[in-house]
């Protein structure tokens, strides 16, 4: 567990290099494609495809020049990763293009067909390398399988988007790419050192509990993120929808748009992270008994990493409208500052706590980093995340929370755990709907409605 999540999270380090900061640019110029160019010659995606290969080819070249000097630093804590150094750049290439193929199609608006592809085939996939492991499979054989698993998701991709929306290939680029490359070029540029630090920060505590601590501690660490990641569920699946929508009403100049889609959001994402870290937390016992006694699960590791997850989340998709609005260097600077203070906050925790220092790490780099945001989007555009069901959500939630909570604490048998679960479960959403919380939970729920009752006329 800790060798792959340490070369998984090398590789994304890898890739933000590779994509050479072209991914804003693909998003906020895509609307003037759109309109500016004839569907058989948009070739903005060509462009991109170029980008990455040119990032890759240099990528590689770097990955071997300083090859000792990185594997030097894992040696002493996590040698078996220096093994298998050069798998991470066959699972960085083919990581990097499955997150181009996917970003297209979300581009286009489409979104079912690689949340399952993203979601259930990549489990799948692994799932059955897990098994094969069980059968009598080799770490060697493993890590082989592990480096190119990417392979059967892209190519689902690349048909999928082949079929429903083809694309220019070739080294022929439009007079509307000939027009904006300049700004495209100049918007990367700073965008290559953002994606650099967006992606750097979300990984930085797993690479340094790999250095400081090993990949036990990893495997450790992994496992709790992976209790916390529940609860961002929701960005997975819609962000890269959304952040095409708010980039055309940044386009159309639609601020009060994005004051709707800012605060519906932000309603959303708190209410199903508040649900989830819940569920999370009256069922830690079961966890425990489903993972088995090599892991220990703790509770002081994982309350900060769910309260980190609902204050990303809480804030809607505020980085993302920061990002591709006009004050997109904002964004930028905020994510530069961010890593400058997560590198030498991760060393000092981790040295000093292990991985309950990352933990805590976490938690203060997104309490920081999304309230700035925050403050910045209501001082530039008035925009703001929070109306006053909000604060009635919280009131409610909270108490709501705590009479489960000691119900569930009181109750040493797993069945009995599950049943509050369940009874919590339908007064939470029974409550959200009442009070008509959260505008799309309430569309949600009305066309599950009458499709269930459409069943049964």
């Amino acid at each position: 567990m800790g060798l792959t999540k340490v070369v998984m999270d090398y590789s994304v380090i890898l890739t933000s290099f590779a994509s050479l900061g072209f991914i804003a640019p693909f998003f906020r110029f895509q609307p003037y494609y759109t309109q500016y160019t004839a569907p058989d010659k948009n070739d903005l995606f060509q462009l991109y495809l170029v980008v990455v290969h040119a990032g890759m080819v240099g990528v590689t070249l770097l990955s071997m020049v300083s090859e000792k000097l990185i594997t030097g630093y894992f040696n002493a804590r996590s040698p078996l990763f220096s093994d298998y150094y050069y798998s991470t750049l066959v699972f960085g290439y083919l990581l990097l293009l499955y997150n181009v193929f996917e970003m297209y199609l979300f581009s286009k608006g489409e979104a079912i067909f690689q949340s399952f592809v993203r979601e259930i085939v990549i489990r799948l996939i692994i799932l059955m390398m897990v098994l094969g492991v069980i059968w009598g499979l080799s770490m060697k054989g493993f890590v082989s399988l592990y480096s190119i698993h990417y392979l059967i998701p892209l190519l689902l991709l690349v048909y999928y988007a082949r079929r429903k929306h083809p694309f220019a290939l070739g080294l022929r680029f439009s007079k509307t790419s000939l027009r904006l490359l300049p700004h495209m070029a100049g918007m990367a540029g700073i965008g290559f050192v953002q994606n650099i630090i967006n992606a750097g920060v979300p990984v930085i505590d797993t690479l340094v509990v790999g250095g400081l601590v090993g990949l036990e501690g990893v495997a450790t660490y992994l496992l709790m993120n992976y209790i916390s990641t529940l609860v961002h569920v929701p960005v997975r699946a819609t962000a890269s929808v959304l952040g095409a929508k708010i980039s055309a009403h940044w386009k159309d100049n639609e601020v009060d748009k994005i004051q709707a889609l800012y605060h519906r959001t932000s309603m959303s994402y708190l209410i199903f992270s508040f649900f989830m870290v819940s569920l999370i937390l009256f069922n830690l016992d079961l966890f425990q008994r489903l993972i088995g006694k090599n892991i220990t699960i703790s509770m002081a590791v994982i309350i900060p990493l769910v309260l980190s997850k609902i204050m990303e989340l809480s804030t809607g998709l505020s980085n993302l409208i920061i990002g591709y609005s006009k004050k997109w260097k904002i964004e930028s600077t905020i994510s530069v500052t961010n890593v400058i203070l997560a590198i030498p906050l991760n060393i000092v925790m981790v040295g000093r706590f292990g991985i309950l220092g990352a933990a805590w790490s976490t938690l203060i780099l997104a309490t920081l980093s999304f309230t700035v945001r925050m403050l910045v989007l209501y001082r530039i555009y008035r925009l703001w995340p929070f109306q006053w069901p909000t604060l009635g959500f919280i009131v409610i939630g909270l108490a709501l929370f705590a009479g489960f909570y000691l119900l569930c604490g009181w109750t040493p048998n797993f069945f009995m755990k599950l049943v509050w679960s369940a009874l919590y479960t339908l007064i939470f959403i029974s409550l959200v709907l009442w009070f008509r919380f959260s505008e799309d939970i309430n569309i949600v729920f009305g066309t599950v409605r009458k499709r269930w009752m459409s069943f049964y006329k």
